[in-house]
C-alpha cells in the first residue's frame, strides 16, 4: 500500500491534511460504496465532524482540515471514493477520519459490516 500525505499552512496558518491511498485492494464486488461509507461513519458517530462524500477517479481520498467557522474543536473533512475501492479500504478511511483508526480489530470488524459473507448483519446483540 502506498500512501500520498501532505500537510499545507497558508498565509493565516489554517492547516489541512491530504491522504490519498493507492491500494492494490481494489474489488469488483457490487455495493453502493458511498453508502456504505456513510454506515460506517454513522456507527463511528464522531462528534464535532461534518463530511462530505464524492465518487473519485480512482482509489479512497481524503482532505480535512479544522473548521474555524465552527465551534471549537470542529472538523471537516471531503472524502472522494472510487467505484473499484475495497470495503478494507473504505473502512479504513472512515476510522481514520473518526480518529479510531489505532483502534485494534476496528478497521476488520468496519469491513465486515454489510458484507455478504459476513455474520454480523442479521445478528441481534448478545446480552449478558
Amino acid at each position: 500500500m502506498r500512501e500520498r500525505n501532505g500537510a499545507s499552512r497558508d498565509e493565516h496558518h489554517l492547516e489541512w491534511a491530504e491522504h490519498e491511498r493507492d491500494d492494490a485492494a481494489e474489488s469488483n464486488e457490487t455495493f453502493d460504496r458511498i453508502a456504505f461509507a456513510m454506515r460506517l461513519l454513522r456507527v463511528l458517530a464522531p462528534k464535532n465532524l461534518t463530511v462530505v462524500f464524492h465518487e473519485s477517479y480512482r482509489s479512497v481520498r481524503v482532505e480535512r482540515s479544522h473548521s474555524f467557522a465552527r465551534a471549537t474543536g470542529a472538523r471537516w473533512a471531503m472524502v472522494g471514493i472510487s467505484p473499484r475501492a475495497s470495503r478494507q479500504v473504505i473502512a479504513l478511511a472512515m476510522a481514520e477520519v473518526a480518529g479510531v483508526e489505532r483502534v485494534p480489530f476496528v478497521v476488520d470488524l468496519l469491513a465486515r459490516m454489510d458484507s455478504p459473507s459476513s455474520d454480523l448483519r442479521n445478528q441481534e446483540p448478545r446480552r449478558p
